[in-house]
């Protein structure tokens, strides 16, 4: 196996040092769906369970402090306290409401093009999931924003020891999305009712 993209986020809760978790091998259980069959479809809780992985879109944020990620997201991980939630401490919104720190987990995924990753996530009332570019970048990893010479988005993100890049889209926001393994416990009956 390799090692897969740190993308940071490690805040210490964990007992493990900034980043150490990192160097545990990657034990994939088979590639995430790919792009163009998982673009045209929406993802719910039936496709999900049966693809066995879950799409989670990030927006790349310079301003962000944690990658942080909403409340529904990840269901069935073991979140764990966080030194912020574990103080009953938080983040200050944009619109400068506070928005508690509801635990953090560590999980193991995959980007649209099948390279793996790592991240560590807090928990949150928020509207939309964020990756902290400063994080990512003390990962190991090189942000770039840019455009091609004919004006195409060319952002990305550079695992500066494999050398492999990640696409970063552009969607009115920079975006990208990882797949992780689906650990939801659905009631299959209640749904086909």
């Amino acid at each position: 196996g390799e090692t897969p993209t740190n993308l940071g986020g490690d805040t210490g809760a964990s007992g493990k040092g900034q980043g150490e978790w990192i160097l545990e091998k990657y034990q994939g259980k088979g590639p995430a769906p790919d792009k163009e069959s998982a673009k045209d479809r929406q993802i719910n809780a039936v496709e999900s369970a049966y693809n066995g992985y879950r799409k989670i879109t990030f927006a790349a944020d310079s301003g962000a402090f944690d990658h942080v990620v909403s409340e529904q997201e990840l269901p069935g991980y073991d979140y764990e306290d966080s030194i912020m939630s574990a103080k009953g401490e938080g983040y200050i919104g944009a619109g400068g409401d506070v928005i508690e720190n509801l635990g953090q987990v560590k999980a193991e995924g995959q980007f649209d093009n099948g390279n793996a990753a790592w991240i560590q996530v807090q928990r949150a009332k928020v509207h939309r999931n964020l990756a902290s570019v400063s994080k990512i970048v003390k990962g190991g990893n090189r942000v770039v924003f840019d455009e091609d010479k004919n004006g195409n988005n060319a952002s990305h993100i550079l695992d500066k020891r494999s050398g492999k890049t990640t696409p970063i889209r552009l969607n009115g926001v920079y975006e990208f999305d990882m797949w992780f393994k689906d650990k939801a416990k659905y009631n299959f009956n209640l749904l086909a009712k």
